[in-house]
């Protein structure tokens, strides 16, 4: 056998139910972020399309024949949010784009549950946790494609868990990894950056605090010293994401400084009634938050039995110690002593972290510059941090596994619904994927909604559809996410930029607006979503003509007349 072969055997042997729960609950965190990608070429989330857009102008910039050079530059640092349309880009070089963006979509989507694993870990609990922060993957956030939002709080909450285990158990390549996630989280989503540092900043205290227990007074320059050398590797790995920020915060546009739209905190503890809403309500569907109570039923029936298999256990072990008296070692019970003081600290800090994002949660206003929905996003990470702070599973033989299985149960209930509304819409667009396949590349296409019917989504997914446009052929957009100051695009401005005419604001929401003689001379594609022909928007310009009509789709092309007769 080979060595590879015989140090698998042996991890396997070492704890074969922990080892077969561990694989349980990964195959189960994949199939539920997998199942609905799987089942659509274009995925019903509301921004997704912007978004693809976004990773298909990284893929594409340096080819001339797509012109995104032409109407983009890129800004990085002033507004980070790379890391999803990176991952995708690379990703297009070898497949679709639509394949790309879905894989991208799912790995970012899986770090709420590796991140909560991470933190329990750090936390010395069971990682199978992780698995009960699955379900969330699939909440509002993800449904209007706030998708590097969702990731960074899966990103937050492992930061902190490995700031912990850091401090618990310094390893160099522990400094390397929390470095990596936090300067990650920046490229994900800045706005998550401040609430993690602050959350690595507490775990590494409170771990630093339970390590030097015993060794004097906190204020005991010994124990200060002994706490500083602790937490020093933790400084240490953050000083390249706050090299980062730092930068970040001198070259933001100023529609992404909190005092751009003058920042009012407003404590409003009745946000927290809204906070079911914030997590469920995606589709109009009652098995959605039926499937949502389901699971937390499940996950209500795991932590039940876990306090009452501790509470069995510690009711034995206290027979034990009254039959064993001075006899019991004095090792363990140090050892013992020890790991709960560790655990408590931890405990607090997670404590204190969840405090402050429900803070955040219940002041911040909705609209902050150029950032929307603050506040409402705070909610789902609320919830995904609060759920480390679940008891740790049962050691009992079968407990875990039994767990595991009812938490996977939970989740794959969950992921059901939109699996079965992602593969409904998979049917409703083949009339805009056969639409689409006339445009030529780099089109300069304008596009028009008036029709948002065929899909229960509780927000259209129609909305910015015909980005998709974009993300696989390049050219030009009527409307655009570079038009705001929080996208990594942003138009040019020099004499040699070729930029469609910025149209009014909430032209995506408002299509009747349209005026042929302003808004359409820069165009040659007109992409226009109606029941009924929209033929009359066009009858003022005799050089636009109906290319292809698909179901509720209509094309049109800009014909140049033909030349007078000699």
């Amino acid at each position: 056998m080979s060595r590879a072969g015989a140090s698998l055997r042996a991890w396997l042997a070492a704890d074969p139910e922990g080892r077969a729960a561990t694989g349980l609950a990964v195959i189960a965190a994949i199939a539920v972020v997998a199942w609905p990608l799987s089942t659509v070429t274009f995925p019903p989330l509301t921004d997704l399309p912007m978004h693809a857009a976004h990773t298909g102008a990284l893929r594409h910039f340096g080819d001339p024949s797509f012109h995104l050079a032409d109407q983009f530059e890129l800004q990085p640092i002033a507004v980070p949010y790379l890391s999803t349309y990176v991952v995708g880009a690379v990703l297009m070089v070898g497949c679709s784009a639509s394949l790309a963006v879905r894989i991208a979509t799912g790995l970012a989507l899986l770090l709420v549950p590796l991140g909560v694993a991470v933190l329990a870990r750090g936390m010395r609990k069971s990682p199978l946790i992780g698995l009960a922060a699955a379900p969330l993957v699939w909440g509002h956030l993800a449904h209007w494609g706030f998708i590097n939002f969702v990731a960074a709080i899966g990103l937050h909450a492992m930061a902190m868990g490995l700031a912990l285990r850091l401090v618990d158990r310094p390893r160099r390549w522990g400094v390397v990894g929390l470095a990596a996630v936090l300067v990650l989280l920046f490229f994900t989503h800045v706005f998550r950056f401040p609430f993690a540092v602050f959350g690595v900043g507490v775990a590494a205290a409170a771990a630093a605090w339970a390590r030097t227990q015993g060794q004097g007074p906190l204020l005991a320059r010994a124990r200060l010293r002994a706490m500083a050398r602790l937490v020093a590797p933790v400084v240490g790995a953050l000083v390249p994401s706050l090299a980062f920020f730092l930068a970040f915060v001198l070259a933001r546009p100023p529609s992404l400084a909190p005092g751009s739209s003058g920042l009012a905190l407003t404590f409003d503890p009745a946000r927290l009634a809204e906070v079911p809403g914030y997590l469920v309500g995606s589709y109009f569907d009652r098995a959605e938050p039926a499937s949502a109570k389901l699971a937390l039923a499940l996950l209500a029936g795991v932590v039940a039995a876990t306090m009452a298999v501790r509470l069995a256990w510690r009711s034995s072990a206290d027979d034990e110690g009254d039959d064993e008296g001075e006899e019991a070692p004095a090792e363990r019970r140090r050892l013992e002593e020890e790991d709960r003081r560790f655990r408590v600290a931890a405990t607090a800090a997670v404590g204190i972290a969840v405090l402050t994002v429900t803070l955040g949660y219940l002041s911040l206003p909705i609209e902050i510059g150029d950032w929307w929905y603050v506040y409402p996003r705070e909610a789902t990470a609320v919830v995904v941090l609060a759920l480390a702070l679940l008891p740790d599973l049962p050691r009992v033989r079968g407990g875990r596994a039994i767990a595991t299985v009812a938490l996977a149960v939970g989740a794959l209930l969950v992921a059901r619904v939109p699996a079965r509304h992602f593969a409904a819409f998979e049917r409703t667009t083949s009339d805009f994927r056969r639409v689409i396949e006339p445009l030529p590349r780099a089109p300069k296409l304008l596009y028009l909604i008036f029709d948002h019917t065929g899909t229960s989504r509780t927000t259209s997914p129609f909305l910015h559809l015909p980005a998709w446009v974009q993300a696989e052929k390049g050219g030009w957009l009527s409307f655009h996410f570079a038009v705001f100051g929080a996208s990594p695009l942003r138009f040019r401005t020099d004499a040699a930029a070729v930029v469609a005419p910025r149209l009014r604001d909430r032209w995506e929401w408002e299509p009747q607006r349209f005026d042929l003689e302003r808004d359409a001379p820069f165009f040659d594609w007109f992409l226009v979503r109606s029941r009924t022909s929209p033929t009359s928007l066009f009858e003022g310009d005799p050089t636009l003509r109906l290319e292809v009509q698909e179901g509720t789709w209509w094309l049109y092309r800009r014909v140049p007349p033909e030349p007078a007769p000699p």
